[in-house]
């Protein structure tokens, strides 16, 4: 496939990514919300998804980019703010009260993994 292709999923992933992280952390900030409610299991799904294409389009353009082991230190720090990322939903639905930290967490982390993927400084 081509570079464009990856680069069309990994958006496509950042996209459902962020979108299920800020409905769910609203959800979670809201007083009538709860992190049990019905739209939780959907925006659950959604993250997922959007984990899976942000694996698969970042590890597709690396290949494509022909960057292979080692792999540089930008990219193991995306792959940890991606697994960070990842856990939200579990420490938000643990400690609703954490919410406003992971708020403020989702967007340092994607702003930091927007930086390296964008910049590739180290």
């Amino acid at each position: 496939m081509d570079i464009a292709v990856y680069k069309l999923v990994h958006i496509l992933g950042l996209i459902l990514l962020f979108q299920s992280l800020g409905a769910y952390l609203f959800l979670s900030l809201s007083a009538e919300g709860t992190v049990d409610a019905p739209p939780a299991r959907m925006l659950k799904i959604m993250h997922g998804v959007g984990l899976l294409f942000l694996l698969v389009g970042g590890f597709g353009m690396l290949a494509k980019m022909s960057i292979m082991w080692p792999m540089p230190v930008w990219v193991w720090i995306k792959i940890i703010a991606w697994i960070l990322l990842g856990g939200a939903f579990i420490h938000v639905k643990k400690n609703v009260d954490m919410a406003r930290f992971w708020w403020i967490l989702v967007i340092v982390l994607g702003a930091l993994a927007a930086y390296l993927g964008g910049f590739k400084p180290f």
